[in-house]
Order: structure tokens, then C-alpha cells, then sequence
């Protein structure tokens, strides 16, 4: 029996399904090789060029699932198995698709014509292609740059800007909503001046307009802060020591608007007021000056304010504390600070006196003194006399006479002076027609003189004045009668 051997057949050539693949990150792809020449041994091997990018992870005869591995590129290369030099090649390329894509805003405020630019974080960082493509919901409010993500703003309103990947992945990001508004015209503080004593507060506040301005909000900032310090977001003034300093408020809304100036002051307030007196006596007609001391000593504005409560009483000057007093009655007068603190001082209670007595020695010795009885001027003795009741009722200068004249108003002479205090003389009934006491307008004598029962009655009150005088001529009539009969009948 002989055999007859056969020789194996050689593949003439080899090829592949696919000469490109893409595969995306962690996905696999297959390819198959076809042989030529009806070859004994129908396989190829399988070979990758680089795999990091992507390995061959399982064969067939003339199969092979390729995995992806890494963003790249390899090849991969099949080749028969029996030796011959043929090979056919696959070029495969891993990509890394988008998974998420974040905006670096998810909102924003412009004003038209204002521009920004938004940004995009893609991921995974090692994505292939990391391109995106904006776009605008309302490009009539806003538009975007396709690929700069540039926002311009058009006109008042809102729209949606959103970012989608390129790679196919179909990831589009979050959404940014663009707001177009209003701006900010101008700002008026409250007031354009204040004045703040040391640690004291207070607010400012300021109108903002147009009043549909879409950000309102301001900032506050003091020229002076050594001065006075205020909040930057509230207006809250705080006062640090004396000084000026100008406050302001600033739109933040980007388009630069700035407030009026208020000028603050700071100032020391006045904490007390005392008087040097709390109480004195006055004289109708006649002034006394009150004065005060203001605390504290460093006080910024000391200036007081006096006034009186019973102006019919006794007036005070407002500025300088001069008080005079005008009828009988008591006032109360005090001072308060012009600074604003409200601080009053006690009070001086004013009495101006209802009637004034002159009894003492220098009048009886008017009365005893013959020489000083005539009011004409001849005698000037009376001097020392009216001296001593000017000094306690009023400043009488001058000689006796200019105090003395005929007053004929109720019918009868009235001897009484021209100073501000009436002078009733009391006439008693020891008549003597020796020297002349007082003489009327003709020279002729009103009464006699010597006569040491006459006492002057001083009063500011001319009613009082009247009832005596009347009391007075009255007794005198009586006496007189009487005085006159007994001398009759002894005749």
C-alpha cells in the first residue's frame, strides 16, 4: 500500500471587514479577516500597535473583539497564521465623549450694550473633544457667540444661554438666564446736612431712580472716616470725634451713578446749663444780668437761648440774659442750649416788688430838716436823701428839684416824682405856716412845712398811690376841721 502526500496550502492574501474604527472610551469594537487562496490553515493573528490606546481581548480564526482603552490611536494588524507575509490593517480610534458640561454662572445682570463672557467646565477632563456650541433662547435680549461663549446684551428682558458638547455625545449643560435691565439714573440722599454729637448714629437714606431701576442697591463711603464712619450697605452714620466729613452713596449696578453730598458734622453737645443765680429781687425799670455756665467745658456750640415765662413780669434779652423788670409779680427765666441737645437750665424766679416803704433815718431827717423843705431848688440838701432811696429804688440823679412838679390830673395838687416810683406825702395835722414846704406852679405853698408827722410813702402802684393819697387828704380834712373849730371856739 503506498500514500501519496499533499502539500498544504498558503494563504495568497489576507484583508479585513473594516480599515477604520472609532471607539468611544471604554466601548469594544469587532473586526473579521477574510483569506485568500483556499489556505490549509484559515487563521491570522492579531497585533495592536499601541495598547494603551486599545487591546485585542479576544480571537477567533479569524475574529477579534478590539477594547478601548484610552483616548488615541492604534492599529491593528491581522497576519495568516501559516507564514506567509501578508497582513491587512485597522486603524482604531479611541475617543473620550462628554459626560457633563457646567456654566461658570447660572445667572447674570447686564445693561444693554454690556457685554460678558460665559465659560463652560466639560468632563471629563480628558474628553476627545471638548468643544461646545452656545446658544441663546431670546437673541433679542441677548445674543451669544456659537463658539466664545461672548454674551451681548440687546434690549430689557431675559434668555436662557446654554452650552451643547460636539462630540455627539449630545451632553448640553446647565442653563445661565441672562437678565437685561434697567439702570440706575440717580441717587438723592435724605438730606444734603446733619449734625451728630460724638458717638451718636444716625441713617441716611437714598431715593434711587428710575423706581424701576432693576438693582437698586448702593453703596455707602464717608470722605472722613476719622470723622464719622458709615455702614456701606446700610447708611448707618457713626460719629468719631469733631470734624466734617462728606457721605455718599453709589449705584452698584455698574453704571457709576453717585449721590448728592450730605455733610456731616460732628459736634461736642452741650450736658448742662447752670445758672449764677436762683433767684433775685428787681425793681421795676431796673435790669440785672443773669449769666450761665455750660458744660462740658469743650462743648461746640455754648450759645444759650434765655426766655421768661411772664413777660408782663420781667422780659430777658434772648441772647445776652438782660432782664428788666416791668410790673409787680414773679418769672420764672431760664436758658436753654442753642446746640440741639435740648438741655434747659434750673431756673431763677424773678420777684419784682408790689409797693416799696421808705422809713428809715434819711427820711425822718427829710421831715425834721427845715432847710430842705423847698423843692424849687434852692435848697439842695435833699441830694443825699434821694441818693440813699435811688441806691435801693431806682437811679434818681441829679438835684432835688428834678424830682418834684404840680400834678393837677385828679383835681388836686399832688406832689409826686418823676422818677419811677410814686411819692405820697401823708399830711398830719400840726399845721405851721413858718417855711414852705412845697409850693405849686405860682409859688403859692402847698403845705406847711416843719411839720415831723409827715412820713413819704413810696409805691410803683398807682391805685395804691390813689387810695392813700385819698386816706391821706381825708384824714387831713378831718384833722383840719377839727383843728380849725378848737381854734374858733378858743377865739
Amino acid at each position: 500500500m503506498s500514500f501519496t502526500s499533499k502539500e498544504a496550502a498558503a494563504a495568497t492574501g489576507v484583508s479585513l471587514d473594516k480599515t477604520t474604527s472609532s471607539i468611544i472610551y471604554n466601548a469594544t469594537d469587532s473586526l473579521t479577516a477574510t483569506l485568500t487562496g483556499s489556505p490549509t490553515l484559515a487563521s491570522v493573528r492579531w497585533v495592536s500597535s499601541n495598547p494603551a490606546v486599545a487591546t485585542i481581548t479576544s480571537t477567533g480564526n479569524l475574529a477579534a473583539t478590539v477594547q478601548s482603552v484610552a483616548s488615541g490611536t492604534t492599529t491593528i494588524t491581522a497576519s495568516p497564521n501559516d507564514g506567509t507575509a501578508y497582513s491587512a490593517t485597522c486603524t482604531v480610534t479611541v475617543t473620550v465623549r462628554v459626560t457633563s458640561i457646567t456654566l461658570n454662572k447660572t445667572s447674570t445682570l447686564l445693561y444693554p450694550g454690556n457685554t460678558e463672557t460665559l465659560t463652560a467646565t466639560v468632563l471629563p477632563s480628558g474628553a476627545t473633544n471638548k468643544v461646545v456650541n452656545w446658544a441663546s433662547s431670546a437673541p433679542s435680549v441677548a445674543t451669544v457667540g456659537l463658539t466664545t461663549g461672548l454674551v451681548t446684551a440687546v434690549a430689557t428682558g431675559s434668555t436662557n444661554i446654554t452650552a451643547t458638547a460636539t462630540d455627539g455625545s449630545g451632553i448640553v449643560s446647565d442653563t445661565c438666564v441672562v437678565t437685561v435691565g434697567i439702570r440706575v439714573t440717580s441717587i438723592t440722599l435724605n438730606k444734603t446736612s446733619t449734625t451728630i454729637s460724638t458717638g451718636n448714629t444716625e441713617t441716611l437714606t437714598a431715593t434711587v431712580l428710575p423706581a424701576n431701576a432693576t438693582n437698586k442697591v448702593v453703596t455707602w463711603a464717608s470722605s472722613a472716616t476719622g470723622v464719622a464712619t458709615v455702614n456701606s450697605s446700610t447708611g448707618l452714620i457713626t460719629a468719631v470725634s469733631v470734624g466734617t466729613t462728606n457721605i455718599t452713596a453709589t449705584a452698584t449696578d455698574g453704571s457709576g451713578i453717585v449721590s448728592n453730598t450730605c455733610v456731616v458734622t460732628v459736634v461736642v453737645l452741650v450736658t448742662s446749663i447752670t445758672l449764677n443765680k436762683s433767684s433775685t429781687t428787681i425793681y421795676i425799670g431796673k435790669t440785672e444780668t443773669l449769666t450761665v455756665t455750660v458744660l462740658p467745658s469743650g462743648a461746640t456750640n455754648k450759645s444759650v437761648t434765655w426766655s421768661s415765662d411772664a413777660t408782663g413780669v420781667a422780659t430777658v434779652n434772648s441772647s445776652s440774659g438782660l432782664v428788666t423788670a416791668v410790673s409787680a409779680g414773679t418769672a420764672n427765666i431760664k436758658a436753654t442750649a442753642q446746640d440741639g441737645s435740648g438741655v434747659v437750665s434750673g431756673t431763677c424766679v424773678v420777684t419784682v416788688p408790689t409797693v416799696a416803704v421808705e422809713a428809715d433815718a434819711y427820711a425822718a431827717g427829710f421831715l425834721s430838716d427845715t432847710s430842705v423843705c423847698d423843692p424849687t431848688g434852692v435848697n439842695n440838701n435833699m441830694t443825699a436823701i434821694w441818693s440813699s432811696l435811688a441806691t435801693k429804688y431806682g437811679n434818681m440823679s441829679g438835684g432835688a428839684k428834678d424830682y418834684f412838679y404840680n400834678d393837677s390830673s385828679s383835681g388836686t395838687n399832688i406832689a409826686h416824682a418823676k422818677a419811677r416810683y410814686h411819692f405820697i406825702i401823708v399830711k398830719y395835722p400840726t399845721l405851721k405856716a413858718s417855711n414852705n414846704f412845697m409850693k405849686n406852679n405860682a409859688g403859692t405853698p402847698l403845705y406847711p412845712a416843719n411839720d415831723n408827722s409827715i412820713l413819704p410813702i413810696i409805691t410803683n402802684d398807682k391805685s395804691l398811690m390813689m387810695i392813700l393819697l385819698i386816706s391821706a387828704l381825708g384824714i387831713a380834712s378831718m384833722l383840719s376841721y377839727f383843728y380849725l373849730s378848737r381854734k374858733h371856739k378858743h377865739e
